[in-house]
């Protein structure tokens, strides 16, 4: 499982259980609400791992802080993730 974290986009991919996608977003979500982040949420594939499972990407209305970027790439980490964090 990948997670790409840029200035206004976090990309989640190869997840192959739809049920760590909702806790994931079961947490994020209320961040990105309070902070102001106005998530938007596109879905793409299925989570079957023959076709590479899911693809979450969360567009954002402004860019991430650094705290922030921070804080959901270790929060994605203890999920088993391989982050990436991108400065574009």
């Amino acid at each position: 499982m990948k997670c790409i974290i840029s200035r206004r986009e976090i990309i989640i991919k190869e997840v192959v259980d739809q049920w760590i996608v909702q806790r994931i977003l079961e947490n994020l979500n209320p961040l990105l609400l309070t902070k102001g982040y106005g998530p938007r949420y596109y879905f793409e594939g299925s989570p079957v791992i023959a076709n590479g499972g899911m693809i979450l990407t969360i567009r954002l209305s402004k860019d991430l802080l650094q705290e922030d970027k921070n804080f959901i790439k270790r929060y994605m980490e203890t999920w088993g993730f391989k982050v990436q964090v991108v400065e574009s």
